[in-house]
């Protein structure tokens, strides 16, 4: 229906104009936004919008970041690498006992909403489930044994 820019139309279509697409044509040509427009050539025509931001932040980069470094730097940055590695509260916590005591805390203290969660369960879930009830009991006999000879010694 609507060609435009079509490199296949032959000469005698292009002759017979149709109102609607010239009026489509204008507007098309008509949108200038002011805004400089830089087309990469690969396969296929694709706006390459970020080239400019990408130069700006290349340039910033390489302001922040100078090639000679003092060593009072290099170590700073070091040390950046280092707090990586740093330990968290969290590493304490085992995921499988706190999932175990909010599910069976969950059945203990409210037992309504503990039926609809587990109403709609599979036996493969059930079974899931009772696994990482299972798991947890593990980990926590094994924490507390980890626990009791690090007190002894």
């Amino acid at each position: 229906m609507y060609n435009i820019g079509s490199d296949s139309e032959d000469e005698d279509d292009e002759n017979d104009s149709d109102p609607e697409q010239s009026a489509l044509e204008s507007a098309l040509a008509a949108d200038d936004d002011g805004v400089e427009e830089e087309w990469v050539d690969d396969e296929e025509d694709v706006f390459d919008e970020g080239h400019e931001y990408l130069e700006y932040l290349a340039q910033q980069a390489s302001k922040t970041r100078p090639d000679d470094r003092d060593d009072d730097e290099e170590s700073e940055y070091d040390d950046l690498e280092e707090e990586i590695y740093f330990e968290s509260p969290l590493d304490d916590l085992d995921p499988y006992v706190v999932f175990r005591d909010v599910f069976t805390g969950l059945q203990h203290h409210n037992p309504a909403s503990y039926a609809e969660l587990t109403k709609a369960t599979t036996p493969e879930q059930q079974a899931f489930i009772m696994n990482l009830i299972s798991t947890a009991e593990t980990n926590q006999a094994a924490a507390a044994k980890a626990a009791a000879e690090a007190a002894s010694a």
